[in-house]
């Protein structure tokens, strides 16, 4: 996964599901294809935003190689705690594939998807895949 050019720390969990960057303003969560196996994933990616007192989250899914109902739903559910919360999430790095198949769970389509960090970070250039 890129980095966004500097001034970040770098963390990622024992398995290595889990990648964290604490960035200005921002905090770059990465998920690795481990990620999807884990049934706590949602709660373990909202405790981290919660500890890092991080308000703006942008999940880097560009080592995810399937996309499954499970990991959508995690998704999904990530948005809506960190929503309630007054915080903001988006996504990045998804395949056309794995865009269309998060988007088939109506509540992950919610989360807006974009190209690259870069562009979550800038809020611009949002992709739509097709369901």
């Amino acid at each position: 996964m890129s980095g966004d050019g500097g001034g970040t720390a770098t963390d990622r969990d024992e398995a290595g599901a889990i990648r964290v960057e604490r960035g200005p303003d921002w905090l770059f969560v990465g998920l690795g294809q481990g990620a999807a196996r884990r049934d706590d994933l949602a709660e373990g990616v909202c405790r981290l935003v919660q500890a890092s007192m991080a308000h703006r989250v942008v999940l880097e899914l560009d080592e995810v190689e399937s996309m499954d109902e499970r990991l959508a739903e995690a998704i999904a559910a990530i948005g809506a705690r960190l929503r309630e919360e007054g915080g903001l999430v988006r996504i990045c790095g998804l395949s056309d594939a794995n865009l269309s198949r998060l988007q088939s769970v109506s509540a992950a389509a919610l989360v807006p998807h974009f190209g690259s960090r870069v562009e979550a970070v800038g809020g611009h250039d949002q992709r739509i895949g097709t369901p």
